[in-house]
């Protein structure tokens, strides 16, 4: 079975109660390939998300929507920006250690070419590994509120993105 280390970057902006925050997150996780080809993903830190898909693209979407809804929860479930924070902080903090040295292994075994590359030759290098896992959670000034209200319309699902790239 083929494990390939992967970091990850998410950006995006996430409403709570009575808050606005920006999140700006990069960290890793371990790609493992399934005996039907499927990808599973398990985070290192944080060491709390695990999803997969058919391939790479799904797991990828996954992970995205799995990260979101966290964040979404999180912000749902806190009294305001401060507490939204904390969580976020001691969500991203949790490291899984086992995952943690497989991952630290498939490292090693990628930077001496000892890893099948083929499965994700698509994806970015991420090169210059010290210590990467960190987040940055920013409040946002309230938006002012329309005056008058010229349509009532849902309000847009805000924009998130978490992209993949191999831990070279």
């Amino acid at each position: 079975m083929n494990v390939w280390p992967l970091v990850f970057t998410y950006r995006g902006v996430i409403r709570g109660n009575g808050f606005t925050a920006r999140i700006h997150a990069i960290s890793r996780v371990l790609a493992e390939e399934q005996e039907d080809g499927g990808i599973w993903l398990n985070g290192v830190e944080p060491g709390g998300i695990a999803t997969g898909g058919s391939d790479f693209d799904s797991a990828h979407a996954n992970l995205k929507r799995m990260f979101y809804d966290i964040a979404c929860d999180a912000a749902d479930e806190a009294g305001g920006f401060d507490g939204f924070r904390e969580e976020m902080d001691r969500f991203f903090g949790d490291v899984d250690r086992p995952v943690n040295e497989t991952w630290r292994a498939a490292w090693v075994a990628s930077r001496q070419g000892r890893l099948d590359s083929a499965p994700v030759a698509a994806l970015e290098r991420f090169t210059g590994l010290k210590t990467v896992a960190g987040i940055d959670v920013e409040e946002l000034p309230a938006e002012a509120p329309a005056d008058p209200p010229k349509v009532a319309k849902p309000a847009p699902a805000p924009a998130s993105d978490l992209q993949l790239a191999v831990a070279a």
